[in-house]
């Protein structure tokens, strides 16, 4: 008999502890229950990913429904979402091919305690990004000047020791010509220069009117690539060949262009991959500006310095 009531005050004290023990982890639970929601870096460059990050807490005996942002959320477009911390915690990487100040609106995630209790609704706090323009700080790519010509300095040197070391200078020449005419190439063979071959690409493209006909992302799918070839011509640059991230880490590595063109070309080509993988329309006037930046660039970094004349 004493057995049989030590049994029973022992599941009536479990019974009593598990209906305690569910109600206070639910009061507990729902009293702080947050979302919290930031980015990893409130100002970045256009073309620069944005981690926005949504995170559920307390994780502990919850179910929690994040949303699902699509192609867009707010003036950003989203290049990648997934769930983190056994489903606790969603990242979404953003990006934004223009400048300004931009709000990520709030959001709405829903959560509730287990399979019996109702869904509840708790909303984000907004957050707001800055986008930098790089070409904001390159300046005015236009304004750069023409190399000036060699300054000679006085050597002091009689003129006979000057005529002597011309005359020398004039032998060997004659003799380097002598020794290498066997080598001349053909007249029929012409090797033409990096800047040269872009030029005619660039005409070619204006001479086919995509833009009249409407065909927007070729035209801007033919301008990237012949910017990227004359990369590969002028710098031995295998750009054709990489994606526009790749190529801007190979960039970032080497110091053949100074900073002024390194960020005129990250803004051009994620402009042209704006248009041609985000569904962006460019007006008239953008695309004008981008096809006159090509030229600028091909301009001012080619050997010979003989700006082409184009328009479009």
């Amino acid at each position: 008999m004493k057995k049989t009531k030590n049994n029973c005050f022992r599941f009536c004290a479990c019974v009593f502890l598990f209906f305690l023990s569910a109600n206070l982890s639910f009061s507990i639970s729902a009293a702080e229950v947050q979302v919290k929601a930031y980015v990893d870096n409130n100002k970045v460059y256009i073309g620069d990913t944005v981690k926005y990050i949504l995170e559920c807490k307390p994780a502990r005996a919850l179910e929690v429904e994040f949303p699902e942002a699509g192609d867009k959320l707010g003036d950003f477009s989203v290049r990648e979402q997934s769930l983190k911390r056994k489903g606790f915690q969603k990242q979404y990487h953003l990006v934004s091919y223009k400048p300004g100040v931009f709000t990520i609106p709030a959001l709405s995630v829903r959560y509730r305690f287990n399979n019996n209790s109702e869904w509840q609704d708790i909303q984000t706090d907004k957050v707001i990004v800055e986008v930098a323009s790089i070409l904001g700080e390159a300046g005015d790519i236009s304004d750069i000047r023409d190399i000036k010509g060699p300054f000679i300095a006085s050597t002091g040197m009689s003129w006979p020791l000057i005529i002597v070391l011309m005359m020398i200078a004039v032998a060997a020449a004659a003799y380097f010509i002598f020794q290498n005419r066997h080598r001349a190439l053909p007249k029929d063979e012409v090797v033409k220069s990096a800047h040269e071959i872009a030029y005619e690409a660039l005409e070619e493209l204006k001479r086919r009117d995509y833009l009249k006909l409407g065909k927007i992302k070729e035209f801007y799918a033919e301008l990237s690539f012949i910017i990227r070839v004359y990369l590969e011509n002028r710098f031995n640059l295998r750009a054709p060949e990489m994606t526009t991230e790749e190529f801007l880490n190979t960039l970032r590595q080497n110091d053949f262009l100074s900073g002024k063109y390194k960020n005129l070309l990250k803004e051009f080509l994620s402009h042209c991959d704006l248009v041609k993988f985000a569904k962006y329309g460019p007006s008239t006037e953008e695309t004008a500006k981008t096809f006159d930046s090509a030229i600028k660039f091909v301009d001012q970094t080619k050997i010979e310095n003989k700006p082409g004349k184009y328009d479009i």
